[in-house]
């Protein structure tokens, strides 16, 4: 065992949202005692849709319980032999004691390495590797795969409970036509990056956080077919509650709580601000049940 850098365990995976099951993995390294460092990647080609970028991984990763974050460039390391990964990586560049990684973890060049090669393969290095297994929700594992199909599904509470939290992003906010301003509900708009994972289009109660503070809001992603129908979805969020502020180039979090609506077409600018009316309501009571149910969200 590596002990002249102190116990550190080095915990293995993509991460992309931090699920149940990838917490699963930092708490099992916890109780190994030592720090916990999570490796994972900037970005990982051909993972599909993002449920978190660079940023928001590393803040998840932290608040879950690991001590430091490794964000290692896929490009480094795409071709690495499952042997040197482990000898020039983890035991050279980490200086692991203890490895823990799923039980589906694949590692090397073409994903030839598994967790029973990488138990054999630390051992030699005199590492100790740990798999955890499976965390099952409704009989089957949790996976960022499953809260990619129900947020494309336009289900964010029953992606809430493979997260363990509600799903968020956190983007820019960027200057837009203020048309929502001219109707009286001002909102935040926000575009989704490519390679970002975009939720079923329609209206969201949700909440935004400003400050530290999290605030009930509305928000809408899609294309505004009442006025423009345009081609690329993005977020407009409105916080309720009556608050004023400027979000403009700076980073704003929105949380998706439930799913009220899908987007529409309104015949008239009246028409839908009767229905954003309702739609308010809605939000309001969708954020107090949130905070109600968990305490904090």
């Amino acid at each position: 065992m590596n002990t002249r850098f102190g116990k550190r365990t080095v915990v293995l995976g993509n991460f992309d949202g931090v699920h149940l099951g990838h917490r699963a993995l930092i708490d099992r390294a916890r109780a190994l005692g030592g720090t916990v460092t999570a490796y994972t990647f900037l970005s990982l080609p051909g993972a599909g849709a993002c449920l978190t970028d660079p940023d928001e991984k590393r803040t998840l990763l932290v608040g879950a319980g690991a001590d430091s974050v490794y964000l290692e460039e896929f490009e480094r390391v795409r071709d690495f032999s499952p042997e040197r990964f482990v000898r020039e990586v983890l035991a050279c560049e980490l200086h692991a004691s203890d490895l823990v990684c799923g039980f589906n973890f694949r590692f090397g060049k073409g994903g030839a390495g598994d967790a029973a090669l990488l138990t054999s393969l630390a051992a030699a290095q005199g590492m100790r590797t740990f798999t955890v297994p499976a965390v099952l929700s409704e009989g089957e594992p949790v996976s960022s795969t499953r809260v990619r199909a129900l947020l494309r599904a336009g289900k964010p509470e029953e992606a809430e409970k493979l997260l363990g939290r509600p799903y968020s992003f956190t983007l820019p906010v960027l200057h837009g036509k203020a048309l929502g301003r001219t109707l009286g509900f001002p909102t935040a708009n926000q575009t989704f990056p490519e390679g970002r994972l975009v939720p079923k289009t329609g209206v969201y109660a949700s909440f935004a956080e400003v400050g530290g503070e999290l605030l009930p809001a509305l928000t809408n992603i899609g294309v505004r077919p009442t006025f423009e129908n345009g081609a690329v979805p993005n977020a407009e969020t409105h916080i309720l509650g009556g608050w004023r502020g400027d979000l403009y180039g700076k980073k704003l979090r929105v949380g998706l709580l439930s799913y009220l609506r899908e987007e529409k077409r309104f015949e008239t600018a009246d028409a839908l601000t009767a229905e954003i009316g309702k739609n308010r309501e809605e939000a309001l009571s969708a954020f107090a049940a949130a905070f109600s149910e968990k305490g904090n969200l």
